[in-house]
């Protein structure tokens, strides 16, 4: 025991607490800030853009580009701007599409004080016209003479082409993204590809049955941040492609549409709808604090304080 001038406590010394790990997805422009105090924290920081949007009978379109920065150093207490990219526009016909009423998602960035992370729109969709981005659009329907197939891979087939990925690496975090599938022509039925996605490319429409293409999966980050984000921990999945063949069973891992929207801040590609949202994810580390419990002497406080060791 110890006494201090009349008050009795029992003899203690500084020791050690821990603030444990916290995720915040960030889901609308504006400031983020880290955990209060001082020093640095390691972060991890996923970023991901808005899908883009695909109008009727037409490819999927791209999911969102997506960038991944585990272990980056952020500051304790500070406010980090954040934009979040909207997903494209979607729903409506060719001449929709060529009036600028079908669009590219938009880009999510991360200011990291000078630094910035960029995650790009996916690639819009629509007849047969589709767009780079994050990830890039499905091809198109075709057109050609009704009753005959057009494998993608005849030449000069008009939707041959698809949309590429524009996703690099960027502000110091690996970027993803994958290009979207090419559409085909199958006895009759105009059936688009799948829309890019962060893990994998859109595949192509199918013969029998006529469906359209798969989007390209996501990105599973569920064992860094959890289940409660994006669909399940899935990102970035792109849109399914549609057509009168009808579309695939089921739509891509990470919010990609299957005849839908892309799922809110996921950024997963649209199919013959809108875009989902972008969204940025943060994971700070566990940190330790000093504490001081128990009753001191103030000679102690004292000696602690001007040793520069005394808890703020």
């Amino acid at each position: 025991m110890v006494s201090n001038g009349g008050v009795i406590g029992k003899a203690s010394g500084l020791g050690t607490g821990t603030t444990p790990a916290q995720t915040t997805a960030i889901t609308s422009s504006g400031d983020f800030t880290t955990t209060s105090g001082s020093g640095s924290i390691e972060a991890d920081v996923l970023v991901v853009g808005g899908g883009g949007g695909a109008g009727n009978y037409c490819g999927g379109a791209g999911a969102g580009g997506l960038c991944y920065d585990p272990g980056r150093n952020l500051t304790k207490g500070t406010a980090y701007e954040i934009t979040i990219g909207a997903g494209g526009a979607g729903t409506g016909s060719h001449t929709d599409g060529l009036a600028g009423n079908i669009t590219h998602g938009s880009d999510t960035t991360f200011d990291n004080g000078g630094t910035t992370i960029t995650a790009e729109g996916g690639g819009f969709a629509f007849d047969d016209w589709c767009g780079q981005g994050g990830s890039g659009g499905g091809g198109g329907d075709g057109g050609n003479t009704s009753g005959t197939d057009y494998p993608s891979t005849v030449s000069g087939y008009p939707g041959e082409s698809y949309g590429a990925s524009t996703q690099g690496d960027s502000g110091g975090a690996e970027g993803f993204g994958n290009a979207g599938g090419p559409g085909n022509r199958w006895g009759g039925s105009n059936t688009g590809g799948g829309g890019g996605g962060a893990g994998a490319a859109g595949s192509t429409s199918t013969s029998s049955p006529h469906e359209g293409g798969v989007g390209g999966a996501g990105k599973n980050y569920g064992p860094v941040f959890g289940t409660t984000v994006g669909e399940s921990g899935w990102f970035a999945g792109g849109g399914s492609g549609r057509g009168s063949g009808g579309a695939p069973p089921a739509g891509a891992e990470g919010g990609g549409g299957n005849g839908t929207a892309g799922e809110t801040n996921t950024g997963g590609g649209g199919s013959n709808s809108n875009g989902g949202s972008g969204v940025v994810v943060v994971k700070e580390a566990a940190s330790t604090f000093p504490i001081a419990p128990g009753m001191w002497t103030l000679k102690d406080v004292f000696d602690a304080e001007k040793a520069d060791e005394w808890p703020t």
